[in-house]
């Protein structure tokens, strides 16, 4: 190798020396400048949960026995999540409040996150998590109408007392053809009668 490669080959190994420590600077540059997520720091223990009674009921749209019964009936269950988790778990307290901002004063995941100081993915699990406990417990709190007779009057109540329509203020469309059964229309799932049945009973349960 005569000494105009070798020259060139060194200076090639150089620039690309130079290259690779320009990048490393670049990384470590934008790891420092990264910007920290905004939070407010300790908001359960110290705000909120020292709120007056009504100051707590008009951001959370419940009042604290509410909510204490809540974390007793869903307590033992975000704990038990908390126990079989490797990661860090925030406290019951915490993760009913987070849901309750979201669903009482419609909070976007991001104001949520910088009020509660967490990752708006872990709001979004503690949503449905929540939630998804709750509708389990439904049926414990909520009384549906058993028969046609306590349906007919828990809709007259809602009409009588709220206005509330119970359907029979809507007008038939003149252009829709009765004699097609709505679960039959294309693009439908086809249920056969007996299906059908097994659906309209258990409503009436």
């Amino acid at each position: 190798m005569n000494n105009h490669t070798k020259v060139t080959v060194i200076t090639i190994v150089t620039q690309l020396l130079d290259s690779s420590d320009d990048d490393d600077i670049i990384m470590i540059s934008n790891r420092k400048s990264k910007k920290k997520r905004k939070c407010i720091k300790n908001y359960v223990q110290n705000t909120a949960l020292q709120y007056t009674p009504d100051e707590f009921k008009s951001h959370f749209r419940i009042t604290r026995e509410t909510f204490a019964h809540l974390l007793e009936v869903l307590g033992q269950t975000l704990y038990r999540r908390a126990d079989t988790s490797g990661r860090h778990k925030e406290c019951p307290e915490k993760q009913l409040l987070v849901v309750l901002a979201f669903l009482c004063n419609q909070e976007v995941y991001r104001n949520i996150s910088e009020k509660f100081d967490i990752s708006k993915s872990t709001a979004h699990v503690y949503l449905h998590r929540i939630c998804n406990e709750v509708v389990k417990l439904s049926n414990n709190y909520i009384k549906w109408p058993s028969t046609r007779q306590t349906i007919l009057e828990t809709t007259t109540k809602f009409k009588e007392r709220h206005n509330f329509p119970n359907g029979d203020e809507v007008t038939p469309d003149p252009d829709v053809n009765d004699d097609i059964d709505p679960l039959d229309y294309p693009g439908t799932a086809n249920i056969d009668s007996a299906k059908r049945n097994e659906i309209a009973n258990r409503l009436l349960v």
